[in-house]
């Protein structure tokens, strides 16, 4: 986990550096513009910190924000024209669920390294670590 983590980390803090300092370079009024980027990168890896550690202990946000299926007409009560009818596709139709071998090894591979949530823990604690390292490089 700790590979994972440090992992995470350094691509975070990488991509996050490499913008700061093209900002610093190349912008008008440099310390102001990039300190202003970083600010802003460290609020949005604190809130994205939050969102995982809530994950982490079992409260997920963004099921609340999903859309809820409207209420149907239970099958047994509706008529003989309308059990016929095919699903249509488009963007509110169902998800047509496949098997596919790619998808099982997939998966296999992802809860061989990390459970969901010790991956959600540690992106958690990725996340706090990268905004707190932008919040400092905005204050210099």
């Amino acid at each position: 986990m700790l590979g994972y983590a440090l992992k995470k980390l350094m691509y975070n803090l990488s991509l996050c550096l490499a913008a700061y300092m093209l900002i610093f370079f190349f912008s008008r009024y440099q310390r102001v513009y990039a300190g202003w980027f970083a600010g802003a990168a460290g609020m949005m890896y604190l809130l994205a910190a939050w969102i995982y550690y809530l994950k982490s202990k079992g409260t997920d946000i963004t099921k609340l924000l999903k859309r809820k299926k409207p209420q149907e007409v239970p099958y047994y009560l509706k008529s003989p024209a309308e059990k016929r009818r095919k699903p249509r596709i488009g963007l509110n139709a169902p998800r047509h669920n496949t098997d596919d071998d790619l998808d099982e090894t997939a998966e296999q591979a992802e809860t061989e390294s990390l459970s969901a949530k010790q991956g959600f823990a540690a992106r958690a604690a990725v996340y706090l670590a990268a905004g707190m390292v932008m919040l400092v490089l905005s204050a210099i």
